[in-house]
């Protein structure tokens, strides 16, 4: 009786721990498909591409989060693709525009209007002069200060707001 008992303890102790030696990989047994797919490798990137995630979040049905980290990640190992942040360059963008309209307010009132006429609405230095009622040459004279001191200005890193 004592070896039956024993036999089929040691049965069940078997019988048990199988499903917890195929969960933790120690079972011997090769899987059904012993190949795993490589990532494609790319010698240079063939190209640019930004993720967008959609209106229906489809995961989330599954309590799974944004595949978009895991995307960002293969595109990176595999260099064949440039993933590029719309939602933050377009953040930067804005950033940068605030901060130069800011220069130029601080410039004085011709260099700004200038470099308004010339650069962002694309007038000829004629019609800026002719706007303006200066000469082609004082206007070449206030784009480059207004220029040269625009340069400074903006070189400088932009002000920490207070925390």
């Amino acid at each position: 009786m004592r070896t039956l008992t024993a036999a089929v303890a040691a049965l069940s102790v078997f019988a048990l721990a199988g499903p917890a030696f195929a969960q933790y990989g120690a079972d011997r047994r090769a899987p059904k498909n012993a190949a795993t797919p490589e990532l494609p490798q790319c010698a240079k990137p063939l190209g640019r591409a930004a993720i967008k995630e959609p209106q229906n979040k489809w995961w989330t049905q599954y309590g799974l989060g944004s595949p978009e980290v895991l995307i960002k990640l293969f595109a990176g190992r595999s260099n064949c693709l440039i993933i590029v942040d719309r939602g933050a360059g377009l953040a930067m963008q804005r950033e940068e525009a605030v901060r130069l309209e800011a220069a130029l307010a601080r410039l004085p009132p011709l260099q700004g209007d200038v470099l308004r006429l010339r650069y962002f609405q694309g007038h000829t230095l004629e019609q800026v002069a002719g706007k303006l009622g200066v000469t082609r040459e004082a206007i070449v004279w206030q784009m480059q200060l207004g220029l040269k001191q625009l340069r400074r200005w903006l070189a400088e890193p932009p002000p920490q707001l207070p925390q």
